[in-house]
């Protein structure tokens, strides 16, 4: 604010805490990271699968079918896991 003689008298100013909005940007630039990431990770494998290495757990082929089908010892695998239905 000036004077009529051009001499500042006093001043007017705002300010505000932007902190929450910055820290929201920056979760959301690192979950866009993560996300990137996955979907290059994705894509990868897709089209690059690799072997089957039995360290998932999960039995392929025609396993799959009498593992799935039958909950009970029979189907114990050598890693110890069964297989429990979910959703009763």
């Amino acid at each position: 604010m000036l004077e009529a003689a051009g001499d500042i008298y006093g001043w007017v100013g705002a300010t505000s805490d932007n902190t929450e909005s910055k820290e929201a940007e920056e979760r959301l630039k690192d979950a866009d990271r993560r996300k990137d990431k996955f979907l290059a990770m994705l894509a990868h494998e897709l089209r690059n699968p690799g072997p089957d290495r039995g360290g998932s757990g999960a039995p392929a082929g025609a396993e799959c079918t009498r593992w799935a089908s039958a909950p009970d010892e029979s189907n114990r695998r050598p890693s110890g896991r069964t297989y429990e239905p979910t959703g009763r």
